[in-house]
């Protein structure tokens, strides 16, 4: 196998579309609820991840509830920052569009009552095969 199957793309830090209802990699967005999500774990993502920790020091250091809320909070972020990077057909309560920004994927990656979004999100992100589609088809018969 070549290096270049295992070295990862672009769509690996600026993302894939991924379809909510079908749980499928789609090339373009369609009339259902798409997400733009990184691989998990991407140079971006760890960068973030770091970053959110050194601000977070004392918390992660007190152990307990407060660790364990530095924890989430760090997750969170940085799955807000550098993985869910952006949406099409998402509506609030009131059918207004919701229009992307870090901080809205923050909430709503954040938001309980949310959970599939967020469970998608982590899913999709780890789906090794959605980031290297491309590489694996011109490596076929190598």
């Amino acid at each position: 196998m070549k290096l270049s199957v295992l070295r990862r793309n672009t769509k690996s830090t600026d993302g894939c579309i991924w379809e909510f209802q079908s749980g499928q990699r789609v090339g373009e967005p369609t009339a259902n609820l798409c997400f733009l999500i990184a691989e998990r774990d991407n140079p971006k993502h760890r960068a973030a991840s770091a970053r959110l920790q050194l601000e977070h020091v004392e918390a992660l250091r007190a152990g307990g509830e407060k660790q364990a809320e530095a924890w989430r909070k760090i997750q969170t972020r940085a799955l807000a920052e550098a993985v869910l990077l952006g949406w099409w057909n998402l509506d609030d309560d009131a059918g207004q569009p919701i229009a992307y920004s870090a901080d809205e994927a923050e909430k709503l990656l954040a938001a309980s009552s949310l959970w599939p979004v967020r469970n998608f999100v982590e899913d999709a992100s780890s789906t090794l095969a959605g980031y290297r589609s491309e590489l694996e088809e011109q490596a076929k018969g190598n």
